[in-house]
């Protein structure tokens, strides 16, 4: 069982949704938009699901999200979440935690 996430570095909340993508600044001081499944494998970032409802927390597989709804399928609240139900508890109340590879487990994420 994946432990709850109560800290985490970037947490998306149903509330607070942003209409633009989150960026990652990548090698030469270039951004890339985290908009698709795609960029954030191909940038090394991780995704969690938490479940606001009966707080489990649980890292997708992006790689599996990538062949199931291909990797241009959208990465934002909107486009996932409508697709994702808590393994637990079967609610559709979910927020989305972001981070990358360096910080994977920094602050219980």
């Amino acid at each position: 069982m994946v432990p709850c996430c109560r800290y985490s570095l970037r947490m998306i909340w149903p509330s607070r949704i942003s209409k633009t993508p989150l960026v990652a600044t990548i090698w030469g001081g270039m951004t890339t938009a985290l908009d698709t499944v795609g960029t954030l494998i191909d940038n090394a970032h991780n995704l969690r699901a938490y479940c606001c409802s009966c707080r489990h927390c649980v890292k997708l597989d992006l790689e599996a999200l990538a062949i199931q709804l291909g990797r241009h399928h959208g990465s934002m609240h909107k486009k996932l979440v409508p697709k994702l139900r808590c393994s637990k508890c079967g609610e559709k109340n979910l927020a989305l935690i972001l981070s990358t590879e360096e910080t994977e487990g920094v602050g219980h994420v």
